[in-house]
């Protein structure tokens, strides 16, 4: 979790201001998926402005795990809730990537904790390149408004928090109809802050996800060095 997390910080005075209904829900389990095409490039969504928690943040596609649902239906499912991408065991390689203990507000000083989640990411290979798997994207504009396909090259730079506002990449922006999406271009220093990625710190579950799934792909970048 983050080092700032809310819960960890929490005072004991400060637990008494937490409404009744919020402690007694328990914790909640989100699922998001790293979605990689054959290409190398992953699939991040950008949640719209009217969304309670973590509005116009750039996030993987995910969402609650629901009753008798396993983690790989509740994450299929959401991205072609959140996508319309559809993805099954036979079209797609998934393993897990990650866990993360998610709270909303983020810190103490926006608020106490009303949301509490653990996150559960998952990385999904398929075998079709990014421009194939957009050219399929149907986002739903009242969760979605944004989505963007970031290859190792964009991520290393949010990683190392080296994105200095001069590179541009494209997003695609939902149509509010549901019936499609435009370009439009994109700033990477702007989809994260910065200062966050420098400091040597995790703060968010996305965070956490990009630079394990980076990760990966250095150490198979290794190996197939190693056998040049």
């Amino acid at each position: 979790h983050s080092p700032v997390c809310p819960i960890s910080q929490l005072p004991a005075d400060e637990v008494q201001s937490i409404p009744e209904s919020s402690i007694n829900r328990g914790i909640n389990v989100g699922v998001a998926i790293i979605v990689e095409s054959s290409d190398s490039h992953i699939l991040m969504t950008q949640r719209s402005e009217h969304m309670r928690t973590f509005p116009r943040a750039w996030v993987p596609p995910g969402g609650h795990l629901e009753c008798d649902e396993s983690l790989l239906q509740c994450g299929f499912r959401e991205v072609q809730e959140e996508t319309g991408l559809v993805f099954t065991d036979d079209n797609s390689e998934t393993s897990v990537l990650c866990l993360w203990e998610s709270v909303y507000p983020v810190i103490l000083g926006l608020g106490v904790p009303t949301s509490h989640h653990i996150v559960i990411y998952l990385h999904t290979r398929v075998e079709q390149t990014w421009q194939q798997l957009q050219t399929q994207v149907q986002l739903d504009p009242a969760e979605v408004q944004a989505c963007a396909w970031l290859s190792t090259d964009m991520v290393e730079e949010l990683c190392t928090g080296r994105s200095d506002g001069t590179s541009h990449h494209i997003k695609f922006i939902s149509d509010s109809s549901g019936n499609g999406t435009s370009p439009a271009k994109l700033d990477i220093s702007k989809m994260f802050t910065s200062l966050l990625w420098k400091c040597g710190y995790i703060y968010s579950g996305s965070q956490l996800a990009l630079t394990r799934w980076l990760d990966l792909h250095k150490k198979l970048d290794i190996k197939l060095s190693s056998k040049i």
